[in-house]
């Protein structure tokens, strides 16, 4: 294909990607009562009030105001406080006008994150490839068509990634802080990452996470139970719903610690496939998210889904996807590892010099 046809292709089906997300968005907006965003936009709004978003009668209160909408969460509010507290400067706007606001802020997460990943880790195709697979995924419908967020951790990561490689430790703290939104999703690149790289690292995370949570603290300091209590009470791990192993193996007619077995196993198996050599920062991050969403219930698998579904097998699909995710990690790894050569037009910006090059100045 020449260049000028692969531009007109890249082009159609960013535009057409673009088109069905702005009108996908616009539907969300209209049923602003019916999204995800409720939640944030009232945790946001009890902050900014100065109340306690995980108190039982003042959430009670938000729903009693309009009995008709939605519930925002269920009882209580369940992210951690800093979650809410960033939704503050949202908060101040009217409801619709502050979900068309995220919509923006969510679309911008995802054509940034796609800009940083394509510039931390070279790939054949480029942005020019990863961008229509990211527009036209199933996650980034749904977060885009529940107003979640998704698209921000996605962000974290990419940013994260292009500054580990490149050396700027400070600048890989604050993408790190940006995780924090949504901490359950990628729980071992949230702890993994400050133990497994420098200690310059792991002294600006404690710093700048020390300052979030202090913050955090000093608006409701019970916070942190709360959402444990909230966590336990959930039982995530024995319900059928959810696209884990746990739910797998009640489906199964097993116990649901049968499933989280074969969770830590499927982790011991991802972790014994990888190539025997110090990973560096991009990898580093691909490997800890992917490894996350062995062991928790929020790695939601592409259209595949749907052709699973048709054959009654939803939930296999849920489990197969991130489990064929990480075999297909490590694979990559261990080939481009196995060759310096392959590491796929490396920038000479990322690339350290050879021993020829350096005398040779």
């Amino acid at each position: 294909m020449s260049l000028r046809a692969s531009s007109i292709v890249f082009a159609g089906l960013v535009a057409c990607a673009i088109l069905l997300l702005v009108g996908r968005a616009a539907v969300t907006v209209r049923d602003a009562e019916l999204s995800d965003f409720r939640c944030f936009y009232e945790g946001g709004r009890l902050v900014r009030l100065g109340l306690d978003p995980y108190d039982r009668a003042t959430w009670a209160s938000v729903l009693e105001a309009d009995p008709e909408r939605h519930p925002p969460c269920a009882e209580t509010f369940y992210y951690p406080l800093w979650t809410a507290m960033a939704m503050v400067p949202l908060s101040v706007l009217p409801e619709p006008a502050a979900l068309a606001a995220w919509e923006v802020v969510l679309f911008g997460c995802l054509l940034g994150g796609v800009a940083l990943l394509a510039r931390a880790w070279p790939m054949l195709g480029g942005h020019k490839l990863l961008l229509p697979i990211l527009l036209w995924s199933q996650p980034t419908f749904s977060a885009i068509a529940n107003a979640q967020l998704g698209p921000v951790v996605f962000f974290g990561l990419a940013s994260l990634a292009l500054a580990l490689e490149r050396g700027r430790e400070r600048a890989a703290a604050v993408a790190w802080c940006i995780l924090l939104i949504k901490p359950n999703i990628i729980p071992l690149a949230l702890i993994g990452l400050p133990l497994l790289r420098s200690r310059r690292f792991a002294i600006a995370v404690v710093a700048l996470g020390s300052l979030i949570l202090l913050a955090s603290l000093a608006l409701v300091p019970s916070w942190p139970l709360d959402v444990l209590r909230v966590i336990f009470g959930q039982q995530l791990l024995v319900d059928r719903d959810l696209g884990t192993l746990s739910a797998l193996a009640i489906v199964l007619g097993l116990p649901s610690f049968v499933g989280m077995l074969a969770a830590v196993l499927a982790l011991v198996g991802f972790v014994a496939l990888l190539p025997r050599r110090p990973l560096r920062g991009r990898e580093l991050v691909a490997v800890l998210a992917v490894a996350s969403f062995l062991i928790t219930p929020y790695a939601r698998p592409p259209w595949v889904i749907t052709v699973l579904s048709l054959v009654g097998a939803p939930l296999a699909a849920h489990v197969l996807i991130p489990i064929a995710t990480a075999a297909l990690t490590a694979y990559a790894l261990r080939k481009l590892g196995s060759d310096p050569a392959k590491l796929i037009a490396e920038p000479a910006s990322l690339r350290r010099p050879s021993t020829r090059e350096r005398t040779s100045r």
